[in-house]
Order: structure tokens, then sequence, then C-alpha cells
């Protein structure tokens, strides 16, 4: 059995640098695992395989190879193996890097990279990299700003996920009529839902202050757009209201 067993390697070798990167993942588990009583295990051979399979071509080795470098702290050659299985077509690496141009882990920050990230994500049919465009172009992140554009991935996720956590940003879109026809009541819908988000807030805020598509209230908008203050749009209509001598609110 000993005998038998240990001709395994030599064959899988073969098969590994002949095209076969499931071999190398057999290798790997024979020189970490061994064969029970007849072949001991081997890890520093072990060791070796992924690196081998990434420098021979094959993806998943390449991310495997990639993540040992990153848990040894070289998170910059990590990033360029996830660069080459992404390129070789490893599915869901492209949103990886995408996360780590956005957020500047292990690479300098790049808002540019990452929108081209999420784009071949979402080519790959990502749904999540989908949303993640929609908001690129929502804030102008990486690509110049377009809520028409926006609109038109923001809903398309929407329509494929029915979590609602692009609907802030949805509501807005309504409610400026960007990328859709004006539909206060969808507006408000979709904010409602998700009240608790700032941008929310400034869409409630304004629909209650200006009365649009239900009774005016000046003084329930101005509590949204209080609770809006990190939006934009929010602290510029705040400052259209003031509070009269006989504490009524009124537009100025």
């Amino acid at each position: 059995m000993r005998e038998n067993i240990s001709k395994c390697e030599d064959w899988f070798h073969r098969a590994f640098r002949g095209g076969m990167y499931l071999a190398g993942n057999n290798l790997y588990h024979y020189y970490t695992n061994g064969d029970g009583k007849y072949i001991a295990a081997q890890p520093a051979k072990a060791a070796g395989i992924y690196c081998e399979g990434a420098q021979l071509g094959y993806p998943l080795h390449q991310v495997y190879h990639g993540t040992n470098m990153y848990h040894d702290g070289k998170k910059e050659e990590a990033m360029q193996w996830y660069l080459k299985a992404a390129e070789h077509g490893q599915p869901d690496i492209w949103k990886y890097l995408a996360n780590a141009y956005q957020s500047g882990e292990g690479v300098e920050q790049n808002w540019e990279k990452a929108f081209e990230c999420y784009w071949k994500s979402m080519e790959e049919g990502n749904v999540d990299s989908c949303g993640a465009v929609g908001i690129c172009y929502f804030m102008g992140n990486g690509v110049s700003q377009s809520r028409i554009t926006a609109f038109e991935y923001l809903k398309r996720y929407s329509d494929m996920c029915d979590d609602g956590y692009y609907d802030p940003q949805l509501a807005q879109c309504y409610l400026e009529g960007l990328g859709t026809a004006q539909d206060y009541q969808k507006a408000f819908q979709l904010a409602w839902g998700k009240k608790d988000n700032q941008r929310s807030c400034y869409v409630l805020g304004k629909i209650y202050c200006e009365g649009l598509g239900m009774p005016q209230d000046i003084e329930k908008g101005v509590g949204f757009l209080d609770r809006a203050s990190s939006v934009p749009e929010a602290q510029i209509e705040r400052k259209h209201y003031k509070k009269t001598l006989f504490g009524c609110w009124k537009r100025i």
C-alpha cells in the first residue's frame, strides 16, 4: 500500500504541471495530510504548491497564493496576485479588488480603479457590484457624477435584490425626477421605509417642508432635515427655514 500510494505523488505532479490545477489541490492535501498510516504528512512541501500553481497561471491558486501573501503581511504582493487571478477569469475577485481600492486596504486608495473593478465585476454578473456602480455614479466616486445614470443601475439592483439597500438614493431620484419621472408618493414610500438613513431624512424633510404630494408640515420637515446633517442637499434646504417670534416655521 505504501509503495502504490507513493506513486500518486509523481502522477499528481505530472498532471499539475501539465495543465490540471486540481492535481495541485490533490498534491496539497497529500502533503498536508499524508495518507493514514502509510504516507506521512510533508507540510514543508505543501507550503510551495499554491505558489507553484500561481506561477503556472492557475487563477484559483493565484488567489490562494495571494491570500497566503496577505496573511504574511505582504499585502501589495497579494493584490498583484489577486489582479492576475481576476484577469485570468477567477469569479468574484474583481469585486474584492474594488473593495480594496475603495478602502485603501493593501493598495493605495483609488476610486477610479475601484469603479473600473466594480464595473468588471458587474459585467461578470455580480449583483452587488451593480449597486456599487450605481452609488459611484450617484456620488461621483471614480466617475463623473450622473444621478440619471445612477438610477439605472440602482433600480436594476433593486429589481434583483428586494432588500431596500439603496432605497434612500432611489427615493431622491424619484423626488427630483433623476433618471425617472417625478413620483412623490414613491419617493415618500422608499424614504419612509429607511427613515433612519440621513438621505431618506433629507427626502422626507423636503416632502414635508414643501408639501409635495401631502399636506405641508414645515415643523416636521425641519425635524427630518436636522437629522440629515451629513447630506449637503439637506444643509442647503435647511437654511431656507426659520422659526418666527410667534413659534411658527416659515420659508425665507
